[in-house]
């Protein structure tokens, strides 16, 4: 696996949108439930980004703090934390992609889901790109 140092664009914004209004004017009796999934999952990819923020955050901030087991201990959690919070992310990028599919619209994650970096980059691109398309 290799880091994304190309700048690829893994998260199609457009098809975000498309999505969205697709599930909303569907006339599916899982419409409801389909657009509280697909919330879920999308903030499920700003608490991994805020995972790894904070947990390399505490761990420069340990590494002046503790010494030995203490932050050993301290990694170890950060670690554990964020491997979490990356599954679920992975989980959730084949989630929306499946919706999508069955809504008709082009896939939101366009890399290898089996690339960690790649989801990994996607979940800072949907960060990055709600934060600079926002309405408010």
């Amino acid at each position: 696996m290799e880091r994304n140092y190309e700048n690829k664009k893994f998260f199609d914004f457009d098809a975000f949108t498309k999505l969205a209004a697709a599930i909303k004017g569907s006339e599916s009796e899982y419409a409801t439930e389909d657009l509280e999934t697909l919330d879920s999952a999308m903030t499920s990819f700003r608490k991994y980004v805020d995972q790894v923020d904070m947990g390399e955050q505490q761990i420069r901030l340990a590494a002046v703090r503790f010494e030995g087991d203490a932050y050993r201990e301290m990694i170890s959690r950060y670690d554990r934390q964020r491997h979490d919070h990356h599954e679920t992310a992975i989980a959730n990028v084949r989630l929306v992609n499946r919706l999508a599919s069955m809504y008709g619209v082009p896939p939101l994650f366009v890399g290898n889901d089996q690339n960690r970096y790649e989801v990994a980059d996607y979940c800072l691109n949907v960060v990055c790109d709600l934060f600079n398309n926002r309405m408010m």
